[in-house]
């Protein structure tokens, strides 16, 4: 159920299944109904409680009331559940019947095999994640599905697994097992490939300013990581301490503080038992000014009050019966409280910590424990001689963003203050960077010097611009930088250079009275070498739709580009490390694919190209559809002499010998696959005809034939006369196109009476077949018994 809705959850209690591991929770929810009903849901977690799945498992809803002699004001918490092998019994009690009783719903979760200790590993330089898993195998399964992010990409029968990443980010992997009966629950594993780097020019600001002056300064931050760099800054001139507040608590929930409203705070939230940190919360006051806050109840006494104090000077305390103390005022009903805030003169500019307490009937404390109310921390930004903006933002891998650093020395004396910029960050290796400030207040100073590169970070063949900025001592400087790696000297306050590898510039500065010295480091970055040679099919048949191809990741790269040649083979869609070509569905022929990589130095080399053939399906023709008669046989031949054969009969040869057997009269249909030495296939198929051939009677007038009687019970006689003397063969097929007689090489002269007694042979159609050089005649028979 989505949070800051408004809605209940509470009384959950939680149980580990020992069998299966799966983690189930009961508790009452209001997420469905209104007023003061409920209902009771379960939730589930089958990957160690990073995901649930939720489900109401109480038929009806209803009112919670005190159980009478066990309490007063509400009903108790009177729930339970436990697991075993994969089924769940939650326990609880309700009163729908107007009588209290304990209810049970017993339900049962994903009992199948499935895998477990899922661990997962990226290869920083390629983006590619090792998957291994554990598995007790079990007669019904038959393969595990591999899921990045919930969607399936790959399916394996091994106990491991390697999966390419797209692109740089945070990865959710999920392992489950297929079984005949569906597919189980699965173990998840996280992987990052990339971080947020961050880098700050410059380390350190030196500013000297006149009596009454003002500046700004600039602080560069820059993400030099792969992946999004969030970062916030804040300032103070107090020294940085490591030290925090004191502990403050509250023991019961009944009264809390709902809002607090202060200048740009305004903040809604319910009751906490600890401090409720909200110092990411915060709003600006200036030097002597003042600021109204107002504090609202969640549950209203008339005996609540509340009191606020603020760190005015940085020393981790709050001061009680001081200016750091304001406590606030009722609007009679203990519902709303009142005050103003005002920052004490002399206070030093930075952040303030504000912290705002709620009791019931004793003034507050700023630490230690009450029975009732609630406590909560807030920031509140005070201007003086130095104010920076406080920033919350997100930096994008390779760009920067500019922080103002402003200063005003009025009302100040002549002198030296100091400050410091923090900034924290999602940098794993820099959570929090400080820039030490000085200010140096007056007509003298002593000589301070900040050195820059403009930029500090340069591609392969560009230039950089050294700067060294001095300031204070006499005001007559001379220069003398030199390089590491040694080759480079020079005089002037700011050279151009141009370094063919990383390399730290020093520089020193003398007025004559005194010398100082820094540094700075410049970046030398290149276009990215070749990718691998692309992996994929390198023989296609035509008819296939997609081809995908993928090459391993490069560091620091931004973007890849794929290449086709010849472009017409088709189109070539871009996904990163992966291409999917869709073919051109008439080309056959040759393609070569390569890939490269760029980055924010350009394109790189191309990779060793990838040789692919889209080959031409295989030419199968069976001739056109045909009808011949039912006692004759025709011949397929399949062609592509040495590819491998499968007829519709079964048989696997070139040709085949085709008949009427099985079918008799009628219309049979013969299709034959072929596929070649390229494992390309193609088919076809023939549609044939078996006929009777009834109504040939003569050919040239030198052959008839003649049944008599016809029908008959079995016995006739076959009466042939010819005009020369030929041999022929009689043969007799019943209507499936079985022999049932035959009487080979009669010789016939002038006529011939042939006596055929089938008395043992069912009734039905038959038909006699007379073939010789010069005859083939068909005539129907009839037997009737």
């Amino acid at each position: 159920d989505p949070i800051g809705q408004g809605k209940q959850h509470y009384f959950p209690w939680i149980t580990c299944d020992p069998i299966t591991g799966a983690l189930s929770v009961i508790f009452y929810d209001d997420r469905n109904v209104g007023g003061n009903k409920c209902e009771v849901w379960c939730a589930n977690s089958f990957d160690g409680g990073d995901t649930w799945e939720d489900l109401r498992v109480s038929d009806t809803d209803f009112t919670p009331a005190p159980i009478p002699g066990l309490a007063g004001g509400y009903m108790g918490d009177y729930l339970g559940i436990s697991a075993r092998d994969a089924r769940v019994y939650p326990l609880w009690t309700d009163n729908r019947d107007g009588i209290t009783m304990t209810y049970t719903s017993p339900y049962e979760t994903n009992s199948l095999a499935r895998p477990a200790n899922l661990t997962a590993e990226v290869t920083f330089e390629s983006g590619a994640v090792d998957l291994e898993w554990a598995f007790e195998p079990i007669s019904t399964f038959e393969y595990f599905i591999v899921y990045r992010d919930g969607f399936e990409v790959g399916t394996t029968e091994e106990f491991t697994f390697i999966d390419n990443l797209p692109d740089y980010g945070i990865f959710k992997y999920k392992v489950t097992a297929m079984h005949t009966e569906g597919e189980s629950s699965g173990p998840t594993a996280s992987v990052q490939w990339g971080d947020a780097h961050i880098a700050v020019e410059p380390a350190e600001i030196v500013e000297n300013l006149p009596l009454l002056g003002t500046s700004t300064r600039y602080i560069t931050v820059e993400n030099t990581g792969q992946l999004n760099l969030i970062y916030n800054v804040s300032s103070s001139t107090e020294p940085i301490r490591g030290r925090d507040y004191c502990p403050a608590s509250t023991t019961y929930q009944d009264e809390y503080i709902s809002n607090v409203s202060f200048g740009q705070i305004d903040n809604s939230s319910s009751w906490q038992a600890g401090v409720a940190d909200y110092t990411d919360q915060s709003t600006d006051l200036e030097v002597g000014a003042s600021e109204e806050i107002v504090v609202t109840n969640g549950n209203a006494w008339s005996s609540d009050k509340v009191t606020v104090w603020v760190d005015w000077n940085n020393n981790f305390e709050f001061e009680t019966g001081s200016d750091e103390e304001f406590v606030l005022t009722s609007n009679g009903g203990g519902q709303t409280f009142t005050g103003q805030i005002t920052a004490p003169q002399g206070t030093q500019s930075g952040e303030k910590r504000m912290r705002v307490r709620m009791t019931y009937s004793q003034a507050p404390n700023p630490c230690g424990n009450s029975s009732y109310g609630e406590v909560e921390d807030y920031t509140i930004n005070v201007s003086g001689w130095m104010l920076v903006e406080r920033i919350t933002d997100t930096i994008a891998p390779g760009s920067t963003q500019t922080i103002s650093v402003m200063f005003d020395a009025t009302d100040l004396e002549q002198g030296t203050y100091y400050g410091n910029v923090k900034i924290a960050s999602n940098d794993p290796d820099a959570l929090e960077m400080n820039v030490p400030v000085t200010l140096n207040i007056g007509d003298e100073f002593p000589m301070a010097l900040n050195v820059a590169a403009n930029p500090s970070t340069i591609c392969e063949g560009e230039s950089s611009q050294l700067d060294a900025n001095v300031t204070g001592g006499t005001g007559t400087y001379t220069y003398t930088w030199t390089s590491q790696p040694e080759g480079f000297t020079s005089t002037l306050a700011n050279p151009v250079v141009s370094p063919t590898e990383t390399t730290t510039y020093f520089v020193e500065v003398s007025d004559g009275a005194s010398t100082i010295d820094g540094q700075v480091m410049i970046v030398v970055k290149f276009a990215p070498g070749a990718p691998t040679t692309p992996e994929g099919a390198t023989s296609v048949c035509m008819g296939e739709v997609e081809t995908v191809f993928a090459t391993n990741g490069i560091l620091g790269v931004t973007e890849y580009i794929w290449y086709l040649e010849p472009a017409e083979a088709g189109m070539l869609e871009n996904n990163g490390l992966t291409a999917i070509l869709t073919w051109d569905e008439i080309f056959s022929g040759d393609v070569t694919l390569m890939v490269s990589a760029v980055n924010d130095c350009g394109e790189g080399e191309m990779s060793e190209p990838l040789n692919v053939t889209m080959h031409e399906l295989p030419t199968v023709d069976l001739g056109p559809n045909d009808t011949i008669c039912a006692n004759h046989y025709i011949i397929l031949d399949a062609g592509n002499p040495g590819a491998t054969y499968l007829w519709s009969t079964g048989e696997t040869t070139q040709t085949i010998q085709v008949d009427s057997t099985g079918v008799g009269l009628g219309e049979k249909e013969i299709w034959v696959e072929v596929t070649d030495g390229f494992t390309c296939a193609n088919s076809d198929t023939i549609s044939l005809t078996f006929d009777a051939c009834i109504g040939i009677s003569e050919i040239d007038d030198q052959w008839s034939v003649r049944v008599f009687p016809n029908p008959s019970s079995g016995s006739f006689q076959v009466i042939i006369k010819s005009r020369n003397s030929q041999p022929i063969d009689l043969r007799m097929f019943n209507s499936l196109g079985s022999e049932v007689y035959a009487l080979n090489n009669v010789v016939v002269n002038g006529s011939k009476a042939i006596d055929i007694n089938l008395n043992n042979t069912p009734e039905g159609i038959y038909f006699i077949s007379v073939q010789g050089d010069a005859i083939n005649l068909i005539r129907k028979v009839v037997i009737r018994k």
